[in-house]
């Protein structure tokens, strides 16, 4: 039992000196020292301006809300219909998608002849 209470003292005595020795003293440090004022600014940086690694695109044509007129023309009478174009072949086709006019030759009356639509 002697050896034991020897043995926890010695121990005891380690612990403490070995947490005695981890106290650090606090660092002093320097006192810190003045800069003189300077009355005139630094100048600014010039950045270089980064290379685009695209173009710009101009934007799409804005169509008003009448532009949808733009394919219609009248009929002889006066409402109005898809335009039809008369081609120098001797056929006709609709301008707003290129389908053919079957009634140019049964019907030439529904074209106004004056107007090329």
């Amino acid at each position: 039992m002697g050896n034991r209470m020897l043995l926890l003292a010695g121990t005891f005595v380690m612990l403490v000196a070995v947490s005695r020795a981890d106290e650090a003293q606090p660092e002093v440090l320097p006192a810190p020292r003045e800069v003189p004022a300077q009355d005139v600014l630094p100048q600014p940086r010039v950045l270089p301006m980064p290379e685009l690694p695209y173009y710009v695109v101009d934007p799409p044509p804005q169509f008003g809300r009448r532009s949808v007129w733009q394919m219609m023309s009248p009929k002889y009478m006066g409402p109005m219909r898809p335009s039809v174009v008369l081609s120098p072949n001797g056929g006709g086709y609709y301008l707003y998608n290129g389908a053919p006019y079957p009634w140019i030759n049964t019907h030439p009356t529904w074209l106004r002849g004056y107007l090329l639509d």
